[in-house]
């Protein structure tokens, strides 16, 4: 029960988080700094697909209603990225390791396979989320540049995220 606190807490805190980062800061067209992919991206792995499809739903419709967005948008790109979660661990780790591993962070995966993982990921939810937002409205060198920038930012920053709480909380 003691855990499950925690990953309700993270969830809170990172949801507050991206709601002041969406509102409140805006460095460059090509900065979008999402954390609350993380949310999924940190869930232990016994949470089966449904349940975790449906905490990524709620927790994007959530985010979406509360930032400027579109209704949805979010929702989509999250339920993307639990969808292909264990797909993906199953490419990284061997098979047999999975069942060892409590829960997905740097200390657990090590931080290559983090890497890894985050990069992947990161990768499926700007694909959905740009895709559905309107890939050509701009052309199409900056919109591969923003998707770019955006994945490699946003995977530096969930790792730099999970090693500090890995040692804190985790």
């Amino acid at each position: 029960m003691r855990n499950w606190l925690k990953y309700i807490l993270f969830c809170i805190v990172c949801i507050i988080a991206q709601i002041i980062l969406g509102e409140f800061v805006n460095v460059h067209p090509l900065v979008y700094i999402a954390i609350f992919p993380l949310i999924i991206i940190i869930l232990p792995l016994n949470i089966s697909q449904a349940p975790l499809m449906l905490i990524a739903l709620c927790t994007g419709l959530i985010v979406d209603s509360l930032s400027d967005g579109v209704i949805g948008l979010n929702a989509a790109a999250l339920i993307a990225i639990a969808y292909f979660k264990k797909p993906i661990l199953y490419l990284l780790v061997n098979k047999n390791n999975i069942s060892a591993i409590p829960t997905v962070n740097t200390i657990t995966l090590g931080i290559k396979v983090f890497s890894s993982l985050c990069l992947l990921l990161f990768t499926i939810f700007f694909l959905v989320y740009m895709g559905l937002d309107g890939f050509g409205y701009v052309s199409v060198f900056y919109s591969v540049l923003r998707f770019f920038v955006y994945v490699l930012l946003n995977t530096i920053i969930a790792i730099l995220i999970d090693i500090g709480l890995s040692k804190q909380i985790w």
